[in-house]
C-alpha cells in the first residue's frame, strides 16, 4: 500500500491532457474549457434600466410630463425634452436623451405627468452598456470548469458552442477473493464489495459517467493480464 499523496504524485507524473472537442453550451455541464472564451458582445448590449420607474434627464426639476413608455424588448429612442420623462421597466432600453431612472416607489404619477418625491442621484438605476462585460473581453479562461451558472452566462452572450477537453473513460479494477457483489449470497469468510460502487459515485460528482468495473482473481498474473486487456479495450473503444 502507498499513501494517497504518493498515488496522486504518480498519477500526475504519468497523465496527459485529454483530446478536445467542440460541444454545445447546453450540453457542456461538468466539462473543462480547452481554450479561453471571448465575449462577442457588450453585456448589457445597450443602456438598460435597473428598475421599474421613470427615465428622465437629471435636473433640479421634480415634475415631468410623460412622453411615452419603454418596455423590455423595445428600442424606441425617444428624444426627451428637459421637461419630459418616460415610463420604463426593468431591463428596458434607456433613451439617449435620458441619464437617470427614478424607481416608481419614489414617484407620484397620473396619466399625464409625474412628481418625484425622492430625487435620485444623477445616473442612478441606469446600467451602462458593457457594464457586466465588454465586447472582446475574456469571459472564461482556459481550464475553467463549466457550471450551471457558466452555461447561463455563456448563453446570455449568444455563445452556442465552446471547445472543451473530452471527459476520460475510467476503468475500476476490483481484486480480492473474499469479495462478493451486493445482492448475491454471502458465504462464510466473504464480504460485500463496496469500493467500486463508491468510486463510481465519486466520479459522477465530477462529471465522469463513462465507467466500467472489472473483477479479477487476487493474484499478480491475473491482475497484469486484466490491466493489459482493459487498456487495449479502452484505447480501441
Amino acid at each position: 500500500m502507498i499513501e494517497v499523496s504518493k498515488a496522486l504524485e504518480i498519477i500526475e507524473a504519468n497523465c496527459t491532457k485529454m483530446p478536445t472537442k467542440c460541444i454545445s453550451v447546453s450540453k457542456a455541464l461538468g466539462y473543462v474549457l480547452a481554450e479561453k472564451v471571448i465575449s462577442p458582445i457588450d453585456m448589457p448590449p445597450f443602456r438598460q434600466s435597473a428598475m421599474d420607474g421613470y427615465a428622465f434627464k437629471h435636473s433640479i426639476r421634480h415634475q415631468y410630463d410623460l412622453a411615452g413608455i419603454s418596455q423590455a424588448g423595445d428600442h424606441s429612442n425617444i428624444k426627451l425634452k428637459t421637461t419630459e420623462a418616460i415610463r420604463i421597466f426593468t431591463g428596458a432600453f434607456v433613451p439617449d436623451s435620458a441619464d437617470t431612472v427614478v424607481m416608481q416607489e419614489h414617484v407620484m404619477a397620473n396619466s399625464d405627468s409625474i412628481l418625484i418625491a425622492e430625487m435620485p442621484e444623477k445616473f442612478s438605476n441606469v446600467r451602462p452598456k458593457g457594464e457586466q462585460i465588454a465586447k472582446d473581453e475574456v469571459v472564461f479562461e482556459t481550464h475553467t470548469l463549466i457550471t450551471p451558472a457558466a452555461i447561463g452566462f455563456l448563453a446570455s452572450l449568444g455563445i452556442t458552442e465552446i471547445e472543451v477537453y473530452k471527459k476520460p473513460k475510467v476503468a475500476i479494477l476490483v481484486t480480492g477473493n473474499e469479495l462478493v457483489q451486493p445482492g448475491k449470497k454471502l458465504k462464510k469468510g466473504k464480504i460485500f464489495e463496496s469500493n467500486s460502487v463508491m468510486l463510481e459515485a465519486a466520479l459522477q460528482t465530477i462529471g465522469i459517467a463513462k465507467t466500467k468495473v472489472y473483477r479479477v482473481k487476487d493474484n499478480l498474473k491475473a491482475t497484469k493480464k486484466a490491466l493489459k486487456s482493459i487498456l487495449k479495450n479502452m484505447i480501441l473503444s
